[in-house]
């Protein structure tokens, strides 16, 4: 439990849009959201990067700070918060699904900028050696991570933009880099076609990661190491009102777990991480936004507070 996981990168809004009105906003970005799930399992985690200039990044900060997240590393920008905007799929419905874009849907300028080589150097002065950094892209900046510290690396790819952009060459240097990988089901699939692989132990012996895992949302998970390949179904399946963060959640979980174990897998392992992952994952769908069975969490306790204050007084 003393072990710091640690997000590095300036913070990103998620902006809910319904057609084109502003709904809600919420802290975003994967790794950021591993961060808060981790603090609310007890785990040290900080994020070290910058904020934007505005009352969007004093919100991400103060939440963060309510969720429990070191944020003493955080430093304020001179430009706006980096957001990205989730536009409800209303033909989807109940079904709850978005349509992502780095462009505000009200006047279709950016909304997104990416951080810089330079602002690695910074970061790289506040990380200790022991620290473990979560990463989920496999952009410039997280390359740059990868190929310039020497410290445990967790990364989720999510989604296959950046992946395209890579060489397979460049793919390759990936190898022997992380302690965890894990891959939803469509970046799986995208990467079997793209090497013509027959199975997901191809992946895991081109990218030989400690422990290799691919999600498949309310069917299971299936996990590689040693090229063996192990697959747990979901037996119990929640109601789904939105399953934005499960990924995030079911990482943050697995990743924790995994250091409480001092990095032993084995079968056993397996069977217990899979089982923590999926019952942090059901309470995650149960509400709207990837953050959003953390801010009802917090809602409790505050009442529960003033409940008790009350019965004080």
């Amino acid at each position: 439990m003393n072990k710091r996981y640690v997000a590095l990168g300036d913070l990103i809004a998620d902006c809910y849009y319904n057609e084109k009105k502003l709904i809600r906003v919420d802290g975003g970005g994967s790794k950021f959201n591993v961060m808060a799930n981790m603090a609310q399992l007890g785990y040290h985690s900080s994020i070290i990067g910058g904020r934007g200039c505005d009352i969007v990044g004093e919100m991400l900060v103060n939440n963060l700070i309510d969720m429990g997240v070191d944020t003493s590393n955080i430093y304020t920008l001179l430009h706006k918060t980096r957001s990205y905007n989730l536009l409800l799929i209303k033909e989807k419905l109940p079904q709850v699904s978005y349509i992502c874009t780095r462009q505000s849907p009200m006047d279709n300028e950016p909304t997104w900028y990416e951080n810089k080589p330079d602002d690695l150097k910074y970061m790289k002065n506040q990380i200790s050696p022991e620290d473990v950094i979560i990463l989920d892209e496999v952009d410039n900046f997280s390359r740059q991570i990868i190929k310039e510290l020497k410290n445990d690396l967790v990364i989720d790819i999510g989604n296959i933009t950046h992946l395209k952009n890579l060489s397979n060459e460049e793919i390759l240097e990936l190898k022997n880099k992380f302690e965890i990988i894990q891959l939803n089901e469509r970046v799986a699939l995208y990467l079997m076609e793209r090497f013509n692989f027959s199975n997901l132990s191809d992946i895991y012996n081109i990218l030989n990661p400690k422990l290799l895992v691919v999600t498949y949302g309310n069917k299971g998970a299936v996990y590689v190491y040693q090229n063996r390949i192990i697959t747990k179904e979901l037996v119990k399946k929640e109601e789904e009102v939105d399953a934005t963060g499960a990924g995030d959640a079911f990482l943050s979980s697995l990743t924790g777990f995994y250091y409480d174990c001092d990095k032993e897998l084995n079968d056993s392992f397996i069977d217990e991480a899979f089982n923590q992952a999926t019952i942090l994952t059901s309470e995650v769908v149960k509400y709207y936004g990837a953050r959003g069975h953390i801010h009802h969490n917090i809602s409790k306790k505050q009442a529960k507070k003033k409940e008790l204050k009350n019965d004080d007084n």
